[in-house]
């Protein structure tokens, strides 16, 4: 489904981009007297004039320099997921991470609509897609040529092509200079216009002449027998002046090297004759295609994680992605296709027991500002919005430093618990009592921050962890029971 973009309002407070774009639309008399190319040209100068003159334009569109990059990270949103372990040791186990894209259809709805407001009154599509998603925007004709620009491509790139073709004895072949010579190409394409078979002869016509072997005497003498070769007494050949006869009288030399006029010629010694069945042109659409470009490379981290928030490493990737533009198609001016470069990230290698544990592989971007919820924050606070007494506000600040107490204590003791498990399993390994392939204790994850909050918002869980204080799986139970 392909959702259009458009200005709903029909004043609108412009930005100075869109008042630059769109002044040289605004003046019917000058409009009329300048040709389609020159309106073209003035309006891709002038956009690309205003997005640079002050490094960015207003709005929510922000700098069209950085629109392929915002325009990719939209539709190719990465997961990963962890694929089969590979290693000769148990103790040292790898893995690699397949990544699957997904588009993120709100964001690219969002970008395409900022676009149409800060480019109105527009009747050129531009329509951008990845995999089976599409989305369409309605924008002036200069917006577009300068949206290609942002990736690279020149107004001459990606221009359709108009092919010949010409179709005889069931076959279709070129239609060009390098196949046919240009005289026969300039007249057969100027006839091309007409839908009836049309008939090529050669003149003079081909001779047949009879198949005769040569042998001379020892005294000189030259005697000529008939003969045949491979089974035909003659052989047909072709003058050297030999033209093609067309309807209406027109002819071009015979020349046996360029592939159309042998292909001619085969017809004409199995019928007599070689009937074009057609000639005709199509247009052919041109892509282009090359890396999005970005300002900073696109860098996130791939975490190994477990239930509970369980953390077991990390691996980094930078992830790119390649754009391909046609121009003219399916109601688009302007397709902009994009496809990732990276599918896959080695991940970090552990011992057999930890992949066990492992529940998946979370992606973070390191640049992204990330929002943590307090005791205060929704959607606790939020279900008692205007309804929230003074005890009931008082109570809830009692619990900060009665939540931190009792989630700091739980951790302290899972560490004790842990430090002291080590302690015996070195001794004993060191003693020789344990084997040295055998596996050691596990270091504990308790994410203190995830206590505080759900001991914040919910009694039930500061419950459970007051009750499990000094049991480690009664612990592990409580987080993964975290509201």
């Amino acid at each position: 489904m392909i959702t259009s973009f458009s200005s709903p309002a029909p004043f609108r407070r412009l930005s100075g981009l869109a008042t630059a774009l769109l002044c040289c639309l605004a003046l019917p008399a000058r409009a009329q007297s300048a040709s389609p190319e020159a309106e073209l040209w003035s309006q891709t100068q002038q956009a690309s004039r205003a997005a640079s003159s002050n490094g960015r334009a207003t709005g929510s569109v922000g700098t069209l320099a950085t629109l392929p990059a915002r325009l990719a990270d939209a539709l190719l949103v990465p997961k990963a997921s962890v694929g089969p372990l590979k290693g000769a040791s148990p103790t040292k186990l790898g893995s690699t991470a397949s990544l699957a894209y997904a588009t993120d259809s709100a964001a690219v709805d969002t970008l395409l609509g900022s676009l149409a407001k800060e480019f109105p009154n527009g009747k050129a599509g531009l329509c951008v897609g990845a995999g089976d998603f599409t989305r369409q925007a309605k924008l002036p004709a200069g917006a577009i040529e300068a949206i290609a620009g942002t990736f690279g491509m020149r107004p001459e790139d990606g221009q359709p092509v108009t092919v010949w073709e010409v179709s005889l004895g069931g076959r279709t072949a070129p239609l060009t200079k390098q196949t046919a010579g240009e005289a026969l190409y300039e007249l057969l394409r100027r006839r091309g216009t007409s839908s009836k078979p049309m008939d090529v002869g050669v003149y003079p016509p081909l001779e047949e002449v009879p198949t005769r072997l040569t042998l001379t005497t020892v005294d000189g003498k030259k005697l000529t027998l008939p003969v045949e070769l491979e089974g035909a007494s003659s052989q047909l050949k072709l003058a050297p002046d030999s033209t093609w006869l067309l309807p209406g009288g027109a002819s071009v030399r015979v020349d046996l090297s360029l592939p159309l006029h042998r292909l001619l010629m085969e017809r004409v010694l199995v019928d007599g004759a070689a009937r074009l069945d057609r000639v005709e042109s199509r247009v052919l659409q041109r892509s282009w295609s090359g890396a999005v470009p970005r300002s900073t490379a696109r860098t996130v981290e791939l975490h190994v994680v477990g239930a509970a928030n369980r953390w077991f490493g990390k691996s980094r990737a930078t992830l790119g992605a390649n754009a391909q533009i046609v121009r003219e198609r399916e109601g688009c001016a302007l397709t902009i296709t994009v496809e990732p470069t990276v599918t896959a990230v080695e991940l970090p290698e552990m011992p057999l027991f930890a992949w066990k544990a492992v529940t998946g592989v979370t992606i973070v971007d390191p640049s992204a500002k990330s929002v943590v919820l307090g005791f205060l924050d929704g959607p606790a606070a939020e279900t008692h919005q205007g309804r929230l007494t003074w005890r009931e506000f008082d109570d809830a600040l009692a619990k900060t430093p009665r939540c931190a107490a009792l989630c700091n204590g739980a951790s302290d003791y899972l560490t004790g618990k842990f430090e002291k498990e080590k302690a015996l399993f070195d001794a004993m390994q060191a003693a020789g009592l344990v084997s040295a392939d055998a596996t050691p204790p596990v270091a504990p994850f308790f994410d203190t921050a995830l206590c505080q909050r759900s001991c914040g918002v919910s009694s039930e869980y500061e419950n459970c962890v007051r009750s499990s204080q000094n049991d480690a799986a009664a612990l592990r139970s409580c987080q993964s029971r975290a509201p």
